[in-house]
């Protein structure tokens, strides 16, 4: 059963918890989750050599700090975990991690400080959260959820070293399959990975690995978003610089980045995931919309203050375009994005469905 967003989450004899006082699958299924630590070594070399390829290929129990070297590439760096270059077309360095958590705090304030929506119990004992990146979400999580045991999942090691003594992160590639954790979660949580990690009809493969992995009554829940600008004035202009480069850029990465809640809905029916329910949000680029000025100008330093990072690797390297030709691309997005007659935003997603035994 699906309900739109204005029937709300199905209701469950617990308590919702209130969050808003907060401030090319890879080559290796046996490399696909391994605990780790922190460190941020880097090569220059483009190409694999035969000591780095075993390096990459290793499987060990746990990975030193010279077990998994990033790769620099074009004044970038970009994880190697796999062996897969392609599994994620973005840097993981310091700018990139600077992004990412601009990206959130946006996305969470346009939530109104919420972390998730499904009602989960009060004294939750395991929660997943694939794609963890900087880790934000499953720290404050952790912090607000003593009783649970939060584990993030990302390619790249990037999260802080210390953090709440029921966190921790792990390298996992969630495209592996089947997935292998010792535990059972009352939550798995993911949030824009759409065309990263999951693209189109993969949604319907990794949905049916959530629903072997959660407890009776635990819950998935997806956020996430269509890769289109978006007015409710028509203030975007024809033809769009900002569209122009969604499109090259879409091509560049090799597609998959536009979805919707319907299409995810759907792909949750199908692997027997029930009450579903998808919630619509607007997330503004700017700061048109007074109500949530904070979002907005979060997404419009994300999006103007590292177009570059978005675009390097998927412009000059897949698409073949020199630094020049690239740049035809993105200064006029800058200066569009700029504009305070603009009033765009980003279509954003929430999907919420239960697990029961059927």
């Amino acid at each position: 059963m699906c309900h739109d967003e204005a029937a709300g989450v199905p209701s469950r004899p617990s308590s919702i918890h209130d969050d808003s006082t907060s401030t090319a699958p890879s080559a290796n299924p046996s490399y696909a989750s391994q605990p780790f630590t922190n460190a941020t070594s880097a090569t220059d070399n483009d190409d694999d050599d035969s000591a780095y390829g075993e390096l990459i290929a290793r499987s060990t129990c746990s990975i030193t700090s010279a077990e998994y070297l990033f790769e620099k590439r074009n004044g970038r760096t970009y994880h190697t975990f796999g062996g897969d270059r392609n599994a994620y077309v973005l840097p993981n360095d310091e700018l990139e991690r600077d992004r990412l958590d601009m990206q959130f705090w946006a996305i969470h304030e346009c939530f109104s400080g919420r972390y998730f929506f499904a009602p989960l119990a009060p004294n939750p004992q395991a929660i997943l959260d694939i794609g963890t990146g900087t880790g934000t979400w499953a720290i404050d999580v952790g912090e607000r959820y003593p009783s649970a045991s939060v584990t993030g999942t990302d390619l790249s090691p990037i999260q802080p070293g210390w953090v709440p003594p029921n966190v921790s992160f792990e390298l996992h590639d969630c495209t592996v399959r089947p997935w292998e954790f010792s535990a059972r979660f009352d939550l798995i949580h993911t949030q824009l990975i759409n065309g990263f990690a999951v693209r189109d009809e993969g949604w319907e493969d990794f949905y049916r690995e959530c629903y072997g992995n959660l407890r009776p009554g635990g819950w998935v829940e997806s956020h996430e978003f269509d890769l289109k600008l978006r007015s409710d004035d028509n203030s975007i202009p024809e033809p769009s610089a900002v569209q122009k480069w969604l499109e090259a850029w879409n091509e560049g990465a090799g597609g998959g980045f536009r979805t919707n809640g319907a299409k995810l809905a759907a792909a949750m029916g199908k692997a027997r995931l029930v009450d579903v329910v998808v919630k619509k949000f607007k997330l503004p680029v700017g700061v048109w919309d007074k109500t949530q000025l904070n979002s907005g100008m979060l997404s419009l330093v994300a999006m103007t203050e590292h177009i570059e990072g978005l675009s390097n690797r998927i412009f000059m390297e897949n698409l073949g375009m020199s630094q020049e030709e690239m740049k035809a691309y993105t200064d006029p997005v800058v200066r569009e994005f700029r504009t305070k007659s603009v009033h765009g935003y980003w279509d954003m997603c929430v999907i919420v469905t239960l697990f029961e035994l059927l």
